[in-house]
């Protein structure tokens, strides 16, 4: 039986990514480029900000907020926030298999913090500290996770 968490992290994030048919990684410019290539950080002009809410499947919502700012003449950095919200669903169990009466939620959480540079005008690097969190009923699951990009 394999087992796998953070499902949700491979939703798109942003109009072009949707668009791209999700091959926004060598193509992501700017801050909402951040969860596919920590390094698009190095594209903002000065500074930017991101924000969109996606109505997903089944009453499933979930959303990024985005901000990005120049720190010198190679220096970015850049902050990430993703979330879903599955909405209210009924817990069920083996003896009441259409619902307890009570409802549970799953909330998922992502908090990137990213740093870039720009090394060349034809190469930037950058990397994101991740804090992912996972709360499905009584579970909750926490994870720190490293990205790097050029």
């Amino acid at each position: 039986v394999a087992t796998s968490t953070a499902n949700w992290l491979k939703l798109e994030t942003s109009a072009r990514a949707i668009g791209m048919g999700g091959a926004h990684v060598a193509s992501g410019r700017g801050i909402a480029g951040i969860p596919y290539n920590p390094a698009s950080a190095a594209f903002i002009e000065q500074s930017e900000a991101y924000f969109s809410m996606v109505n997903y499947l089944a009453g499933i919502q979930h959303g990024v907020l985005s901000y990005g700012r120049k720190m010198g003449p190679s220096d970015y950095v850049g902050f990430h926030l993703f979330y879903l919200d599955s909405g209210p669903m009924a817990v069920t169990n083996e003896y009441y298999p259409d619902g307890t009466g009570e409802d549970f939620r799953v909330v998922s959480t992502a908090f990137r913090t990213t740093y870039a540079r720009k090394l060349t005008d034809r190469l930037k690097v950058g990397g994101s500290l991740n804090y992912i969190r996972d709360v499905i009923y009584e579970a909750d699951m926490q994870v720190v996770a490293f990205d790097i990009g050029s």
